[in-house]
């Protein structure tokens, strides 16, 4: 209301009736329409001097308005048809406008005040001038699909080359915040990502030399020195990443987008923010609080280390920092190698380095997996990846760290092996010692454990660091979520009927899937309240997809399902 109203005022009024708050507009009253109608044809008498009769007939009358503008020679209309049955139609150079999404009806009634309120409507409405491109830009080298390029000139013979989207909507909203109309304000984020195309009454940027709005507070000269004076005596109280956030603002707020310069404290924790959402920090930037870097910037340093297949020095080098940062102590710099696959879709992308694409989504690995691989085959082939192995370090401490990826075609246990290997020697280069391996339940993996693990050493589940025999030995452990699936598996095949496969005892006691499953329908049926909540018909009738849901599997495998087979013992 107050943007299309901005002469209004907005107050807070009190119902005792009700006691609640309601808004309260002052300046403004309802307009009353006349009940006389009138004709098709006494349209063009009630044409101002700024509109002309175009067309006219039994069915419809079209007129038009000059928008004081010439687009490429050609004079700049908007027509407007009235039709008997009355529906209005607006269309701009030729192109039909939804009336809706510039808040007017696509009807009116026959009468002058309803006829009259419609074309002053049209004159108020704001067209979409595009935008006119940064000289000297590095950005833009030739138009992007879907954008052309477009002569103005304005009523004073002013001549500007503007740029326009091929789908351009030609007039704005009256709430609109923008100069320009979504699809345009696409085109000029492909073209010119840092440019501001936001109107001047509705920018977050607040400076006190600048025109007055409705969101500013005016400070005289006097009044901005004594704000100044106390801002000064302020910061030398307050820690000093406050003091650099509250100066970066300052110096933001005065400074054009395109040429403002951020602290690395500033940058370090704006790309935290985005790396969890890029949305929640977008709306963040959006919300004209603070003024933070573009996400374009961002994007940048995170980019800045390549983040290729196999195990790269730029990325433990990142890894390193990141643990100096935290003030990782002594302790956290020991921990373990959690590796696991995962299954993913086959295809192949192009990645761009500088000017040369190169294709990616094919298997690698170490180049001694490879080797071997072409002297048994006795030929080099390339295969499309359709699984990833990733290696992430967890630290005693809990710093955990992605620290390497392979495209894979589900990898064997020789490759991990070397992999494996791989990586304990260059984690041990930048200072973080590996204690244990953490696999899961995959037959690959059961078969690495039986190539790292000898037999006099088996019960243990430890092996020696290949690199430093001083150092302690690497455990091997299995992933609790994974052991606790495989444990249940095998007993919910224990039974003593033929569709069971085994037949488990413990000292000559039968361990029975049917256990678990009476201790659950006692639960049931004899209590009015649950002892065990969690459980439900799919933790005990399993079909193939169940059975590889951990979480069923450590629901029936904790304690309270151990309380509850107690209770009916």
């Amino acid at each position: 209301m107050k943007k299309i109203f901005p002469g209004i005022m907005i107050k807070s009024v009190r119902i005792k009736e009700k006691k609640t708050l309601t808004k309260l507009y002052c300046g403004i009253r309802w307009k009353s329409l006349e009940q006389s109608t009138c004709s098709l044809s006494d349209i063009k008498s009630l044409l101002g001097d700024d509109f002309f009769l175009i067309h006219e007939s039994e069915r419809n009358v079209k007129v038009g308005y000059h928008n004081g503008y010439l687009v490429n020679g050609l004079k700049m209309l908007t027509e407007v048809i009235f039709h008997a049955d009355g529906y209005l139609e607006v269309v701009v150079c030729n192109k039909s406008i939804n009336t809706n999404e510039i808040q007017l009806k696509n009807e009116f009634m026959f009468n002058s005040k309803s006829i009259s309120g419609l074309l002053d409507g049209i004159r108020n409405v704001k067209l979409c001038e595009g935008f006119v491109p940064v000289k000297n830009s590095k950005y833009l080298i030739t138009l992007p699909e879907g954008a052309l390029q477009e002569q103005w000139t304005d009523k004073d013979g002013k001549i500007m080359i503007k740029i326009k989207s091929t789908a351009c909507k030609q007039l704005l909203p009256f709430t609109s915040t923008k100069l320009v109309c979504d699809m345009c304000c696409s085109i000029s984020n492909q073209c010119f990502p840092n440019l501001d195309l936001m109107k001047p009454d509705n920018t977050s940027s607040i400076s006190i030399q600048n025109q007055p709005s409705n969101s500013h507070v005016i400070l005289t000269e006097n009044s901005h020195k004594d704000m100044m004076e106390v801002l000064n005596y302020v910061l030398p109280q307050v820690p000093d990443r406050m003091a650099t956030f509250i100066k970066s603002q300052t110096d933001s707020v005065s400074t054009s987008p395109m040429a403002r310069r951020w602290n690395k404290d500033i940058l370090r924790m704006c790309l935290s923010l985005y790396c969890r959402s890029p949305k929640a920090f977008q709306e963040l930037h959006n919300s004209g609080f603070v003024v933070l870097p573009s996400q374009r910037l961002l994007r940048q340093y995170k980019n800045q280390v390549t983040q290729e297949a196999g195990i790269s020095k730029e990325i433990l080098k990142w890894m390193c920092q990141i643990a100096k940062n935290q003030n990782i102590c002594k302790e956290g710099y020991e921990g373990g190698l959690l590796i696991d696959e995962m299954a993913i879709q086959e295809d192949l992308q192009f990645q761009r380095r500088g000017e040369d694409y190169e294709l990616i989504g094919f298997s690698e690995t170490v180049q001694e997996a490879k080797s071997m691989s072409t002297i048994l085959t006795k030929r080099e082939t390339v295969s499309l990846a359709n699984h990833v192995l990733q290696l992430v370090f967890l630290g005693n401490t809990g710093f955990r760290f992605p620290l390497a990826h392979f495209p894979t075609t589900q990898a064997s246990a020789s490759e991990i092996y070397l992999i494996f290997f791989k990586a304990v020697k260059m984690l041990g280069l930048f200072g973080f010692s590996v204690r244990y391996l953490s696999l899961d339940g995959a037959q690959t993996c059961r078969d690495l454990m039986k190539m790292l693990l000898r037999e006099s050493v088996s019960k243990t589940m430890t092996f020696n660091n290949v690199f430093d025999d001083k150092l302690s030995q690497i455990c091997v452990i299995m992933d609790y979520s994974h052991v606790m699936k495989k444990i249940r598996n095998n007993i919910s095949k224990s039974g003593t009927s033929l569709s069971h496969k085994r037949h488990l005892q413990l000292d000559s006691n039968s361990i029975l899937w049917e256990h678990w499953y009476k201790a659950y329908q006692w639960d049931v049926y004899s209590n009015p309240l649950k002892v065990y909540q969690q459980l439900t018909q799919d933790h005990f009738f399993l079909n193939s997809q169940l059975k590889m849901r951990n979480r069923l599997a450590e629901d029936v495998m904790n304690m309270n399902m151990n309380m509850k087979i107690c209770c009916i013992l």
